[in-house]
């Protein structure tokens, strides 16, 4: 049995409800609203599964943010892009 194909893939938008920081240590924070991160690049799979490298919006993410990957177990779901969604929505009213 071969290993399993990726959930994500980069240029694929996803919702996280928690972010890494550096507060001495490394900390997971939870937030209080979910957020939609950018899919950089799939780092490969292990026996842990795949981990991600994640682009946050600069106004939604953290000043200590730690650059970490994020396990897919660690992302909620894949979303559309943020800018495609609003513009979907309203157009150009």
């Amino acid at each position: 049995m071969g290993k399993p194909d990726p959930l994500y893939q980069p240029g694929d938008y996803v919702v996280i409800d928690q972010v890494y920081v550096i507060e001495g240590t490394l900390k997971t924070v939870h937030l209080d609203e979910p957020i939609a991160a950018r899919v950089v690049k799939n780092k490969g799979h292990t026996s842990l599964g795949y981990a991600y490298v994640l682009s946050i919006p600069e106004s939604q993410r953290p000043h200590n943010h730690a650059k970490v990957c994020y396990w897919e177990d660690h992302i909620v779901c894949k979303t559309d892009d943020p800018d495609e969604l609003l513009w979907r929505i309203w157009g150009d009213q």
